[in-house]
């Protein structure tokens, strides 16, 4: 008799071969009938839209991470890996909770009315006033109030015995993240909402802090107030999606969420864990992080965030305890910017300061296969793999992997000199080691294998306990050549552990035009663009007046080009406009890979003024994009999706 074969990758981790998802962060829903709230919430809009989903027959619901942002309002440069945003507790649901009263759920909807915000925009300004409170001269503000009302309960008031026992299980679960938070918070508000390295000794240092902590709490007693109170936020923030994702389920959809690679260096992460990161004595990075010049900025994308020390054995149950909580409170994890995991690009922490860009920096290793295998061992664990073994991981492999020699001579001569990347000197000395063994007949035979690594990092051991050396670079490098493949070298860690990377339709059109879109596989996830990309409408209108512009210019037939779809362009019919969106998702919804994702702006048809956010751009406000209530016809959406869906084999 056959062994059923056992299913792997996206049918693992689905429990079918073809679905589909919508990419909608829930500060973009709208606001409920009859009231406004200024940002959308874990209220019963989004309880709407789960139910929207199961009526359009899509399976998941992608969210972007679900942290505490801060300056710039990214959701991937947040104040803690651990902690959900307050500014998404929904106001409502307080109410329904007694946290708050009628009266004062009318005043905050009416302060939102009389600022005049816009219902296509959230103002994180004004929410960070009149929402959260800025500090305790804020009283007034929503979540305070709340705080207030639940801190004034007795000992037997079933609410407040929520809230301890939820502060109760978080002392000492998952490495004690919401201690850390919510001291990090109140002392960073405490001082000015400043950045951890500016306050004072007893503060800043993580440690000193906890040895002095009651004498400074009784120096300064609003401190404990406040630490209190940013606990409560995460009590009514996990309280309120625990509740949402159980709703979720219930329709038989799950939901994906986003872990950036990344942290936030004004963060509890950082400020509570120094030792898990490259930081001088001082507390500053040695190196931080980005990426070279790409096709989103000339400069390349400087992010800032400083970088994991992945010497230290720490760094490893650091990392691998923050996916696990996060796996506690969503199903799967899109993991971003995953060709890190491989390579990532560092820049010097003084030319990131002083120069603002991410032109100049090196590549260097991360552990690769040691990290995914510790996690995997991890998650067995705690019983958050899936199917088989399957890790609940979608990997955004997005974005350049350019081939990587020792030293910017060792590349061809025809190679782009700007593509002469320098690599890490301990980076370096592994490529030429690793050549230099060529013709070894050990070493012959193992780069056919796949690499091994302990799951520490540390070197493996033969009977004898003498260390023996292990391929490092695997089948990626060529030892002919010196050539690193960072291609290969993810797409390997990919295969091995059956994770589904991303493709976007945007990029394939671009590329190759329509018939690419024959040639994506089935193991990956195709987006008609993500969260960085503009829209379908706006894409393709600039893509169209660019090829339209072209032609003009070279004096070339309008009739003899076409559009980003492959049609022939007609000025006068505006419906090639219109009806471009729908297309992209039809192609889609229609290609090989097993999971197809689209954007609400898309779902909506909108342009380029609902872009959630522009890589390398720090001026325009994203991450503000809304959906308005008036744009948002569920039904008919549902109807035409469905049908869609049922066409094609993607109905769940």
């Amino acid at each position: 008799m056959t062994k059923k074969k056992q299913p792997k990758g996206l049918e693992a981790i689905l429990g079918r071969k073809r679905a589909w998802m919508v990419l909608l962060h829930p500060v973009s829903l709208p606001d409920p009938e009859g009231a406004t709230y200024g940002i959308g919430e874990l209220g019963s809009e989004a309880y709407r839209f789960a139910d929207f989903l199961a009526e359009a027959g899509a399976a998941v619901w992608q969210t972007l991470p679900l942290g505490h942002t801060g300056y710039g309002d990214s959701p991937y440069q947040t104040f803690s890996r651990f902690a959900g945003s307050p500014y998404m507790i929904s106001v409502e649901k307080l109410l329904g909770a007694g946290d708050i009263t009628r009266e004062q759920h009318d005043g905050y909807c009416r302060a939102v009315r009389d600022a005049g915000l816009s219902q296509a925009r959230t103002d994180f300004g004004f929410l960070f006033k009149h929402k959260l409170g800025a500090g305790w001269q804020d009283s007034g503000a929503i979540l305070r109030q709340a705080f207030a009302s639940v801190s004034k309960r007795g000992e037997g008031d079933p609410r407040r015995a929520a809230f301890e026992a939820f502060r109760r299980k978080y002392e000492t679960e998952f490495a004690g993240w919401l201690r850390d938070y919510a001291e990090y918070m109140a002392i960073k508000e405490h001082h000015g909402h400043g950045a951890w390295p500016g306050w004072p000794e007893e503060f800043r240092d993580a440690q000193s802090w906890r040895g002095r902590r009651s004498d400074l709490l009784s120096r300064n007693p609003d401190l404990g107030k406040s630490i209190a109170f940013f606990e409560y936020l995460q009590f009514a923030f996990f309280e309120q999606w625990d509740a949402l994702r159980e709703h979720v389920r219930r329709r038989g959809r799950v939901f994906l969420g986003d872990l950036p690679w990344y942290v936030g260096y004004d963060s509890a992460d950082v400020w509570a864990n120094r030792e898990v990161f490259e930081l001088d004595a001082h507390g500053t990075p040695l190196a931080v992080a980005g990426v070279p010049p790409d096709y989103f900025s000339p400069t390349g994308q400087l992010w800032g965030n400083p970088l994991y020390d992945w010497s230290k054995p720490g760094t490893f149950d650091w990392w691998i305890n923050a996916i696990s909580f996060l796996l506690s409170k969503v199903d799967l994890l899109r993991l971003d910017h995953f060709r890190a995991i491989d390579t990532y690009w560092k820049i010097p922490w003084d030319w990131a300061a002083r120069e603002r860009t991410a032109v100049r920096g090196v590549w260097a290793k991360a552990p690769g296969h040691a990290l995914l295998e510790a996690l995997h061992r991890k998650l067995h664990a705690d019983g958050r793999e899936l199917n088989g073994g399957q890790l609940p991981i979608v990997a955004e492999d997005l974005g350049f992997l350019d081939p990587l020699y020792a030293t910017p001579e060792a590349y061809p001569q025809h190679w782009n000199p700007a593509q002469k990347f320098a690599v890490e000197p301990s980076f370096r000395k592994m490529l030429e080691e690793e050549r230099r063994h060529h013709g070894d007949a050990g070493h012959a035979a193992a780069q056919h294998a796949p690499e091994q690594h302990p799951a520490d990092g540390r070197a493996a051991h033969d009977s004898h306990g003498k260390a023996r050396r292990k391929p490092r670079l695997g089948p990626a490098f060529n030892r002919e050549t010196g050539e690193y493949s960072t291609r290969k070298g993810v797409d390997i860690l990919l295969e091995e552990f059956s994770l589904p990377r991303m493709e976007v339709l945007q990029f394939i059109l671009e590329g190759g035009g329509p018939d690419s879109v024959k040639k994506v596989g089935e193991e990956c996830v195709m987006y008609t663009g993500t969260h960085d990309n503009d829209t379908a409408l706006g894409w393709y209108r600039t893509q169209a007046l660019r090829r339209i512009t072209e032609a003009l210019v070279g004096r070339r037939p309008l009739g003899e080009i076409r559009d980003p779809l492959g049609r022939p362009i007609e000025l006068g019919r505006i419906t090639m406009l219109r009806d471009a969106p729908w297309e992209m998702i039809e192609m889609v919804f229609g290609a090989a890979s097993a999971l197809a994702a689209i954007p609400m702006q898309d779902l909506l048809d909108l342009g380029s003024e609902a872009r959630m956010n522009t890589p390398g751009d720090n001026l325009g406000s994203w991450w503000t994009w809304r959906a308005a209530r008036g744009e948002s016809d569920y039904a008919g959406i549902a109807r035409r999706l469905r049908a869609l869906a049922d066409a094609v084999g993607r109905t769940a």
